[in-house]
């Protein structure tokens, strides 16, 4: 007489695993190709995403920033203590998005502080000004003008009147 047949769980995990292995060598080449072509294609799309998402600046890759100025506005409002580094700068650039002139009157204040300099890149030289609520001006060497503003520094008015 044969002994009853053995049923713990983890014998038939294993005989499971082992089945499900037996399968996969019986199926045909192109669907036992399927996870490499899923794992090339993710490679692909991040080796194309990469480079855009670390040059993800308005103005390009910054090569050199000078600061012509800081603490500029009244006194009254400190600005004699908005003094910005050359790593502050190209980290706002690093984040900055390119806004309309309504967007900067609806989502973003216009501090009082701000501070000057230029930025260079492959493109040109770019004269900036940051002010101290996270928005700025760059103006090109022909003199085109662009708002950026740090999307961090959003401070809708929409909520302005309306009670608790």
């Amino acid at each position: 007489m044969d002994p009853p047949p053995h049923t713990c769980a983890m014998c038939a995990s294993e005989a499971a695993l082992q089945r499900e292995a037996a399968n996969e060598l019986h199926a045909p080449p192109v669907l036992r190709m399927v996870p490499a072509i899923a794992f090339a294609c993710l490679l692909l799309v991040v080796g194309l995403l990469l480079p855009v998402a670390r040059a993800a600046n308005p103005i390009g890759s910054i090569t050199e920033v000078t600061i012509t100025a800081n603490a500029i506005g009244p006194k009254s409002d400190a600005c004699d203590t908005y003094v910005l580094t050359r790593e502050q700068v190209r980290a706002f650039f690093h984040k900055a998005i390119l806004i309309s002139g309504s967007q900067q009157h609806d989502f973003f204040m216009l501090g009082s502080c701000y501070a000057q300099g230029t930025v260079k890149t492959r493109y040109d030289t770019w004269k900036w000004e940051i002010r101290s609520l996270g928005t700025a001006t760059i103006t090109a060497t022909n003199g085109d003008t662009f708002r950026l503003a740090d999307p961090g520094q959003e401070s809708s008015l929409e909520d302005e009147g309306r009670e608790p």
